[in-house]
């Protein structure tokens, strides 16, 4: 089994889209918070739930760091929203498209 992945002492919340049961992650309790998102409707029901939940996580974050990393359409359309929507600044977002939504 590979090692767990850690967020370190960085505050993360991660929308993981399946089950993370199982997979080698640590995660601190009051300083990271893991979504499970169940994959639907080709990454929609995760866009939903990010724009939904985003907004209010980054309102308490002066300078956010966004990581998005997902199927290419789903990023894409996270990306966008993550910088025009919510105004955080392109080199505070990292977007990584490593699949085509099946």
């Amino acid at each position: 089994m590979p090692p767990a992945v850690s967020a370190g002492p960085a505050p993360a919340t991660v929308w993981f889209e399946g089950d993370p049961a199982g997979l080698p992650c640590r995660t601190e309790a009051g300083r990271h918070e893991m979504r499970a998102v169940p994959r639907r409707d080709a990454g929609a029901h995760l866009v939903a739930r990010v724009r939904a939940e985003l907004p209010a996580v980054l309102a308490g974050t002066p300078h956010p760091y966004v990581w998005i990393a997902c199927d290419t359409a789903t990023t894409r359309t996270l990306a966008a929203h993550v910088r025009r929507d919510l105004g955080v600044p392109e080199r505070r977002v990292h977007a990584l498209g490593y699949r085509r939504a099946e």
